[in-house]
């Protein structure tokens, strides 16, 4: 994933931004990553003028850390997901991300296995689960 993002910064003229990937201990549930990142972020988030996560479900510690220090979510930063599955929609913020259909990936990787467990040469079709930009509140301002 991480080379995946130093590329696409690179691409888009971004890659002075590569100094700002945190990454959370590898064996916390994602929640709990969500709030190591934030306390990796606590001191500087006023830097920032968007984020952008891996998944959705670490945006529960960013959004105590924007809280604690009254920023607003899109007023202040604005924030999105890499892979989201409508996890983080409420009233107040529904979430930009690139939304994928676990069971759709799922099944389509069962099939993969099963036809080369039986002998057929199969080659995946990247294009079938790609995901699908969803832009959401959290970056509009």
């Amino acid at each position: 994933m991480e080379k995946g993002i130093l590329r696409c910064l690179e691409d888009n003229g971004l890659g002075a931004c590569a100094g700002n990937i945190f990454k959370p201990s590898a064996l916390l549930n994602p929640q709990d990553a969500g709030y190591e990142i934030a306390q990796m972020l606590d001191d500087r988030v006023d830097q920032f003028d968007g984020l952008v996560l891996e998944h959705e479900q670490l945006y529960f510690g960013i959004d105590r850390l924007l809280d604690s220090h009254g920023i607003s979510c899109p007023r202040d930063i604005l924030v999105a997901a890499s892979i989201g599955m409508g996890i983080k929609r409420s009233p107040f913020l529904s979430l930009t991300s690139v939304e994928v259909n676990p069971q759709t990936i799922g099944l389509d990787a069962l099939e993969l296995l099963l036809a080369r467990v039986q002998g057929k040469s199969v080659q995946p079709k990247a294009e079938k689960n790609m995901g699908k930009l969803v832009i959401r509140r959290s970056s509009r301002r």
